[in-house]
């Protein structure tokens, strides 16, 4: 409603950028938040005219906005390089909406103030971004120097995976953290909580690195990675003797949230797997715990029936999960190393015992989810 005369009190502002900085100024070196910093007094001017000045452009330009990020991480990288610390950095990035809102204030007058009601959550939110960027450039600079991004990396990471109220802004600022686009493809490993101290260590080392983001999740512990990634790779295989799950191509963040927020579903429904296994050969135990209130005798029957099987060691229960993974009788019997009639004979031996073509594909589907809790 009053944009016009908002955008008139922020030239005005502009015009006097001079008198708001030697106010910032006076404020500033009363608190000294930066102590014996050796940061000059021209430095400090020099920086305080434009910040103040893109943070006022930035309430009325959105173009200002994307100019205001670029300087907030040289702003925060440079600063962690000089030995600021972080607290008192972000409380002087504070103080400019103390110092712009009261001169605001000065120059519209009584007549004005619902003007600046009006916009005050957009000022506020214009300086809360630029703290924001520049806190998380100045943590990643810190993190860089010490050679280990796990620092900068946990607050977020936990965030994503345990908060119960993450919206489109809080998975945008932790994408920026990470360095992961929307659409960045990831692996996701998910370590069974018996063993997740154990992937912790064997993870430590490169998880420093920032190449692969490593957290606890619960009682489990969770790593993802952009996919392609040849060093992150090499240090997973060392590993894939633990007990846990791979979820493969995964888009984003919000996908990799997903994936790491439904591993306790996962394991809660297969239980322990005995070594990292791709989520595509433990999901049906997830269908089976579902589908088990409404047709539970059912699949209870064939699981008792492949429970047989498998305790007597009958190729049967072999030659079967095999065809329910290709889906072809010729690769079974490659894979089974016999020939193709046996492989036919074997599949009607199981239908006429269980009950189920799995030669059908829907037939095919409620053998997998029996076949889920005997893998």
């Amino acid at each position: 409603m009053h944009q016009s005369k908002w955008n008139d009190l922020i030239a005005q502002a502009l015009n006097d950028i001079p008198q708001i900085v030697e106010d910032f100024l006076q404020e500033f070196n009363e608190v000294g938040p930066y102590g014996d910093s050796g940061i000059s007094n021209s430095e400090i001017r020099a920086t305080a005219f434009e910040v103040l000045t893109l943070l006022l452009r930035a309430t009325t330009s959105a173009e200002e906005q994307t100019n205001l990020k670029e300087h907030a991480e040289k702003f925060g990288h440079r600063r962690a390089r000089q030995g600021i610390d972080l607290p008192l950095l972000v409380d002087a990035i504070h103080l400019d909406f103390k110092i712009i809102w009261n001169h605001l204030r000065k120059i519209a007058g009584d007549e004005s103030l619902p003007v600046l009601i009006e916009h005050v959550e957009k000022l506020n939110y214009v300086v809360t971004e630029y703290a924001f960027y520049v806190r998380a450039s100045f943590q990643r600079e810190e993190a860089r120097t010490a050679q280990d991004f796990r620092i900068v990396n946990s607050r977020y990471l936990d965030r994503l995976f345990s908060s119960d109220s993450l919206g489109e802004r809080g998975l945008t600022e932790i994408s920026h953290v990470l360095d992961i686009e929307e659409f960045t493809q990831c692996e996701v490993v998910v370590f069974h909580p018996t063993i997740a101290d154990e992937a912790h260590s064997a993870l430590e080392e490169i998880s420093a690195s920032g190449r692969i983001f490593c957290q606890s999740y619960g009682t489990s512990y969770a790593a993802f990675w952009k996919t392609l990634d040849p060093e992150v790779e090499k240090h997973i295989q060392t590993v894939k003797h633990l007990p846990g799950i791979r979820f493969e191509t995964v888009v984003g963040l919000a996908e990799v949230r997903q994936a790491v927020r439904a591993s306790s579903v996962v394991f809660n429904s297969y239980g322990c797997p005995k070594l990292l296994e791709p989520i595509a050969n433990v999901m049906w135990a997830v269908a089976r715990r579902a589908l088990a209130s409404v047709y539970g005798r059912r699949i209870e029957e064939i699981s008792d029936y492949v429970k047989t099987l498998q305790d007597s060691g009958d190729p049967i229960l072999a030659t079967v999960d095999a065809y329910l993974k290709t889906g072809s009788i010729k690769q079974t019997a490659q894979q089974s190393f016999c020939h193709r009639n046996t492989v036919i004979n074997r599949i009607k031996q199981f239908s006429t015992y269980s009950g189920l073509d799995i030669t059908v594909p829907k037939q095919a589907a409620l053998a997998l989810v029996a076949l889920s809790s005997h893998q």
